[in-house]
């Protein structure tokens, strides 16, 4: 039965089987180049793939290799391609859960630049993590945010087991950037990453688990798509939306509603727990707990009156209102 709450073995069967798809789609395109490799570098190449995807730690700049592998093969682009299997196999592409970056450290690598800049642009628009070419390197700043995100994630493991398991398990890397307006974000081309804003000494852990229970629930959803595909609707059939000043998508709209739903659950359970929690905490609590709750009054009514929606994408959402009713009754 499909439903809102985090399940750490369907999390852990889901990346499985998610990295089996990549190796399959890695295995596919090596296989289209094998006439233009010798024998021994096939042979490297399809050696590393078999060790990459056996290890549940790879990093998501092996998704954002594999699509633009994809698209050096549609383009016809020989170069490119070759080019993108060298780098397949000069680097290492995985990375331990929770491994902290910044982005000017791993940007010092072009390849990696390039990878995550084509991963991260919005619509026609790149997005601000590459807002500037030079990334200042607050040592400071880095090292609070680090800080403060190792208090989220301890709070998390003590008070919220099933959520910690599952961000465990799909994020890989935190990348810390400057920005002025974006918070904090993943991709679908980036999985197992999320990009966040360096924090400022204002930041607290409740901000952080807002931020970590916000980007897990994308993760899941990503990859819970790969095999289903949740949103039936047409991706230029747009709504409004109180997320937005413009109009999203359905997809887009979905994703917001069902991040919400598992933030009120969290930040639910947190509070009525209260262990050692300050009072400021908990007012925090209490102010994103109201904030989200009339989020979702706003946003799910779209998705019940237009949404075009799979079985499980049903079940998903209206798993979700069912908690969110229960929530606000309390």
């Amino acid at each position: 039965m499909e439903n809102i709450f985090p399940n750490i073995s369907k999390s852990i069967f889901l990346e499985k089987q998610l990295r089996n798809k990549l190796e399959s789609s890695l295995f596919h395109l090596i296989g289209l180049g094998e006439d233009i490799f010798h024998a021994e570098k096939y042979q490297l190449l399809v050696k590393k793939i078999k060790a990459l995807v056996s290890k549940n730690n790879l990093s998501g700049l092996i998704y954002s290799l594999n699509n633009e592998l994809i698209e050096a093969a549609i383009n016809e682009d020989k170069k490119r391609f070759i080019f993108l299997c060298d780098q397949l196999l000069a680097y290492d592409f995985t990375s331990q859960s929770f491994n902290f970056q910044h982005v000017e450290s791993i940007c010092q690598n072009a390849f990696y630049k390039d990878l995550l800049i084509k991963a991260t642009v919005h619509g026609d628009k790149q997005n601000q993590i590459f807002e500037t070419e030079v990334m200042l390197n607050n040592k400071s700043t880095f090292e609070h945010s680090k800080k403060i995100t190792l208090e989220a994630l301890d709070l998390m493991e003590k008070e919220l087991p099933d959520f910690y398991g599952e961000s465990k398990i799909f994020i890989k890397e935190l990348l810390f950037f400057k920005s002025k307006d974006l918070k904090h974000g993943t991709s679908f081309d980036l999985l197992g990453l999320i990009y966040i804003r360096e924090k400022e000494e204002s930041c607290t852990r409740i901000d952080m688990i807002d931020c970590l229970v916000h980007e897990t629930a994308h993760l899941y959803l990503y990859v819970l798509s790969s095999f289903d595909e949740i949103v039936l609707n047409d991706y230029d059939e747009t709504f409004k939306s109180p997320f937005r000043e413009y109009e999203r998508p359905m997809m887009g709209i979905y994703h917001a509603v069902f991040v919400i739903a598992r933030l009120i659950m969290a930040f639910d359970v947190i509070k009525k727990k209260a262990v050692g929690l300050s009072v400021d905490e908990i007012a925090q609590i209490t102010a994103y707990l109201e904030k989200y709750k009339k989020l979702f009054q706003a946003s799910f009514p779209t998705i019940k009156e237009h949404g075009k929606l799979t079985e499980v994408g049903k079940k998903l959402i209206y798993s979700a209102n069912d908690v969110v009713k229960l929530s606000m009754a309390a």
